[in-house]
C-alpha cells in the first residue's frame, strides 16, 4: 500500500526529533486507507480513539470532540446498538 501525505509543517526540534504535522483531510484519508486495506482494524481505531479522549482534560476536550462530532458518534452507537444496518 502506498500512502502519500502533504504536509502542511515538517521541522526539526533539538537537531534529534522531528515533528510533523499533517492536514485533517490527509490524515482522515490515511487513516482510511489504513482500514480499507487491513492495516488497522475498525475496533483498534475506536480503541486508540478512547484512549486519546482519556488523555484530554476538559478545557481542550471541545478541540479534540466537538459537540457535532459526539451527537454523530452517540447516534451512530444508538443505531447500532439498536440493530440497524448501515451501507458504506
Amino acid at each position: 500500500m502506498d500512502i502519500t501525505l502533504a504536509f502542511k509543517q515538517l521541522s526539526l526540534v533539538n537537531g534529534d526529533e522531528i515533528t510533523l504535522s499533517i492536514a485533517p483531510g490527509a490524515m482522515k484519508k490515511m487513516i482510511m486507507e489504513l482500514v480499507a486495506n487491513g492495516y488497522l482494524t475498525t475496533e483498534e481505531l475506536v480503541i486508540l480513539s478512547i484512549g486519546q479522549l482519556k488523555l484530554c482534560d476538559k478545557r481542550h476536550l471541545d478541540h479534540v470532540l466537538p459537540e457535532n462530532v459526539l451527537k454523530k458518534l452517540i447516534s451512530t452507537f444508538q443505531s447500532v446498538k439498536n440493530g440497524e444496518t448501515h451501507e458504506r
